[in-house]
C-alpha cells in the first residue's frame, strides 16, 4: 500500500535523452505559464473595457470621460473652456453664434467631464458680446454654475471689398453612400458661397468643411452632414447634404 517511485529508468538513459527529456519539461512548463498569463490579462481587460468604453460612450461628449447625461451638474469643482466656438470672427452688425464651443469641467465627485454647449445650453451665460462696432480683441465671458472662463472674438468693418457672406450651396461629393464604417469620399463635392453683393465664389469642398460624419458613419439609415465654410472675410455660414449607410 505504500506508494513509491521508480526513478531507475532515468538513471540507465544517456547524457543526450536526458537533456532532452529535461528540454521538454522546460517548455511544457514555459507554456503552462503562458496560457495562465493570457487567460488571466484576457479576463482583466474584458472587465475594464466593458466600463471603460460604457462610459466614454454615455452622454454624447467627444472627448474626455462622460457624465452619463446631456446636463451640467448643479454643482461644480472646476470649469473651463475646452474649445472655443466656431465662429470668433463677426461683421459689424452680426449676431453671437455660440455653436461649437466645447466646456470642460469636474463634478462634485471629482469626476472630469467634456460637454458640447449645445446639449446643454440654458446652463450657460454669455456677456461681453457687442458687434455695434470694430474690433481686434473682444472678450467673451462664459459662467457656469458660478464658475467663469473667456475667449476672444474679433469683430471686423463692414466694407465694399469684405463682402458678407449670406449662405452656402452644396454641390454634395460623388458618393453619397457607403457601407458602415467606411470613410467618407468628398470628391467632387463643390461649395457655393453666396453673398450680399449678388457675387458668388465656388470651392472645392475640404475635409475641414465636413462635421459630424464619424458620429453616424455605424448608423445604417439616411443622416444629414454638416457643412461649415469660412471665408477670407470672416464670413461664416453652414448647410446640409444627405448620405445613407447601409449594412
Amino acid at each position: 500500500g505504500k506508494f513509491s517511485l521508480d526513478l531507475s529508468f532515468f538513471t540507465n538513459l544517456t547524457k543526450q535523452q536526458k537533456g532532452i527529456i529535461l528540454i521538454a519539461a522546460v517548455a511544457l512548463v514555459l507554456v503552462i505559464a503562458i496560457v495562465v498569463t493570457v487567460v488571466l490579462v484576457g479576463a482583466n481587460n474584458g472587465g475594464s473595457s466593458g466600463t471603460g468604453n460604457g462610459g466614454s460612450n454615455s452622454g454624447g461628449v467627444s472627448n474626455g470621460e462622460s457624465n452619463g447625461e446631456d446636463e451640467v451638474p448643479e454643482t461644480l469643482t472646476m470649469f473651463n473652456i475646452a474649445t472655443p466656438p466656431s465662429k470668433t470672427t463677426y461683421r459689424v452688425g452680426e449676431s453671437a453664434s455660440y455653436d461649437g464651443l466645447e466646456v470642460y469641467f469636474r463634478d462634485e465627485n471629482g469626476k472630469s467631464h467634456y460637454l458640447n454647449y449645445k446639449d446643454d445650453p440654458d446652463a450657460f451665460t454669455f456677456s461681453g458680446f457687442d458687434s455695434s462696432v470694430p474690433v481686434a480683441e473682444q472678450i467673451i465671458t462664459v459662467e457656469c454654475r458660478g464658475f467663469t472662463d473667456t475667449f476672444v472674438i474679433e469683430v471686423k468693418a463692414v466694407s465694399v471689398d469684405n463682402p458678407i457672406l449670406v449662405s452656402i450651396t452644396v454641390t454634395p461629393p460623388d458618393k453619397t453612400t457607403y457601407k458602415v464604417g467606411k470613410p467618407l469620399n468628398i470628391e467632387g463635392g463643390k461649395i457655393t458661397a453666396n453673398y450680399e453683393n449678388g457675387e458668388s465664389v465656388t470651392v472645392d469642398m475640404l475635409m475641414s468643411n465636413i462635421s459630424g460624419y464619424a458620429s453616424i458613419a455605424y448608423i445604417p439609415g439616411e443622416h444629414e452632414i454638416k457643412v461649415v465654410y469660412y471665408d477670407d472675410f470672416g464670413g461664416y455660414a453652414e448647410t446640409t447634404f444627405t448620405v445613407t449607410i447601409t449594412e
